[in-house]
């Protein structure tokens, strides 16, 4: 399959591009000419093609004969015009027949007015960065909406790394108390990346894109005394893998055991649940602080 990506800068950018590389797809990379990206992989892995997002006519040019492109200006970023940048890809897919993957954040959800946050939540982003996240995921709506353009939105919501979910794994570890009434019900929700890669080849393998907004997240709102109970055997091998500067694939954490002991909120209603098959739990950092003070009340 061939696919564009639009955005280099994008924190997630270089774990897809090596995940579709990985996968046999075919893949180049559009910029701006200011937003060329300093990093070697780029370069050695794919074209990367300098190109004017103000120009409808290099768009078009560029997207001839791609099979989908995975727009990743719509997440907050120092980006020169992220909703002008959409538009063009967006005009630029429809004129070719291009599948859009337009990648957004639950940031634009704000601070939530109820939990779990889903797809009807109203946006509410309170900076400027989170307001243009907004409006491209406005036109991107608006464009499905008029000219059909067969377009699916994602909304990501924090995604840790294996080495990152280790580096918690051993705080918890090392730094929970487990005597402190404190932390008993405390309790995280993090989306690995390898979930998002799955979810990306799901995405990929169909054809029906009809203007869609999911919220892709975990599905695991977990305890930190559950987390910290399922790694402490491991606590020593985390400590080493959260520092290495090796990539290792797998976690040494029986999930398996995790998921059973955990009891999950999503249900069968969330839409990437039906589209996709895939498991949503709608929550945020801020609707867990809500959640955990209005509890403290009681």
């Amino acid at each position: 399959m061939k696919l564009t990506l639009t955005y280099a800068h994008h924190p997630h950018s270089k774990t897809l591009a090596h995940h579709l590389l990985s996968q046999g797809h075919e893949v180049q990379l559009l910029t701006p000419p200011a937003l060329m990206p300093e990093v070697p992989f780029w370069a050695a892995h794919m074209p990367v093609i300098p190109c004017d997002f103000a120009s409808s006519v290099l768009l078009k040019k560029h997207l001839h004969s791609q099979d989908v492109v995975l727009n990743l200006h719509g997440a907050p970023s120092a980006d020169e015009d992220p909703v002008r940048d959409s538009l063009s890809v967006f005009h630029a897919a429809l004129q070719n027949d291009v599948r859009v993957v337009h990648f957004s954040t639950h940031q634009v959800y704000g601070t939530p007015l109820y939990v779990p946050i889903d797809e009807h939540h109203p946006l509410m982003g309170g900076d400027l960065l989170t307001q243009a996240s907004i409006a491209t995921d406005m036109l991107a709506n608006s464009f499905s909406q008029s000219f059909a353009l067969p377009i699916v939105i994602l909304r990501l919501f924090p995604v840790l790394s294996d080495r990152q979910l280790w580096g918690l794994l051993d705080y918890l570890c090392t730094h929970l108390d487990t005597r402190d009434p404190t932390t008993e019900n405390l309790y995280l929700d993090f989306l690995r990346e390898h979930d998002l890669l799955h979810c990306m080849n799901l995405l990929l393998e169909r054809h029906d894109y009809e203007g869609q907004v999911l919220n892709v997240a975990s599905g695991r709102l977990l305890s930190t005394r559950l987390l910290q109970k399922i790694a402490q055997p491991y606590a020593e091998q985390l400590l080493t893998w959260s520092q290495s500067e090796i990539t290792v694939s797998g976690l040494p954490v029986d999930y398996a055991q995790l998921l059973r002991s955990w009891k999950g909120r999503q249900g069968n209603s969330d839409p990437i649940h039906q589209w996709l098959g895939w498991d949503a739990q709608h929550t945020t950092p801020e609707a867990l602080k809500i959640a955990l003070r209005l509890q403290s009340l009681h």
